[in-house]
């Protein structure tokens, strides 16, 4: 239901989720710490000055052409990721049966979808601008989005509550808002809504993708969301998703394209 109405569901007692996905982000918190000029590193500026350094990783462990330096220099990222990654995958897989037993054969296959798909994981590392002496206690402090409000480009966003870390000794910052801001439609009106989202629930939120690129028998609405940085300056917000995407030789619906040829002519668009 909840997916049917706004696009996004947390799914509790995910087997050994919450401590795979904690050892992958503290691996990639330390590896961005102790290396921070590394080319596997990608780094962009926000609207509201926050920085964002990401490791982009293919679902099958892979990193463009980084994977030996970071097995060389961040050994514990590679081998906390295949943990993470399989436990994302098995929860997936029950996903689509889940989905794909509800409707009568649909035109488009999920489960292969997940099965061959060329999936993405993404961990992010958000830092507040050095020359912010501080930051707004509270979310609601400011209108001001760090990232702006945006649908993501593919089937469905796997994620959960994100980690902080205080920059000045790296320990765990606990029982902070999650930054996340949501636009729903309450009762037929627009309303930002900030969830509370906690670490051992695996969120599911919809991409443009599923409607877009195929016919898997369900109306779900893609979810607009945005974030904003909600602690002091100290503070440094790590988050971790995975982006379903298609097989590379799946052909998208309405068009002659393969997922391949569409993903190199936006990645192409974008730059």
């Amino acid at each position: 239901q909840s997916l049917q109405t706004h696009g996004i569901v947390a799914l509790r007692s995910v087997p050994a989720f919450a401590e795979s996905r904690a050892a992958y982000v503290q691996a990639a918190y330390t590896c961005m710490r102790d290396h921070p000029t590394l080319e596997a590193l990608l780094h962009k500026q926000l609207q509201d000055g926050t920085e964002r350094t990401t490791i982009s990783t293919h679902a099958d462990g892979s990193v463009g052409g980084y994977s030996a330096v970071l097995d060389v220099h961040c050994p514990q990222l590679s081998l906390t990721h295949k943990s993470y990654g399989d436990v994302l995958h098995s929860a997936s897989l029950q996903l689509a049966r889940v989905l794909s037993e509800t409707v009568e054969s649909p035109p488009s296959s999920l489960l292969d979808a997940v099965v061959r798909g060329a999936h993405l994981d993404h961990v992010h590392r958000y830092t507040s601008p050095s020359s912010k002496s501080s930051f707004p206690a509270t979310a609601a402090a400011s209108s001001v989005m760090s990232l702006d409000f945006h649908t993501d480009n593919g089937l469905f966003l796997l994620t959960s509550a994100p980690f902080y870390f205080d920059a000045t000794d790296g320990h765990a910052v606990a029982d902070a808002p999650s930054g996340l801001v949501l636009q729903l439609s309450l009762d037929g009106v627009p309303t930002q809504v900030r969830p509370r989202l906690v670490h051992d629930e695996l969120v599911v939120m919809v991409g443009e993708g599923y409607t877009r690129w195929g016919s898997y028998g369900h109306s779900f609405p893609a979810v607009l969301h945005a974030m904003q940085m909600p602690l002091a300056a100290t503070a440094v917000r790590m988050f971790a998703g995975r982006m379903l995407l298609l097989p590379k030789d799946a052909t998208l619906a309405h068009t002659n394209l393969t997922f391949q040829a569409y993903a190199e002519a936006s990645t192409r668009y974008r730059l």
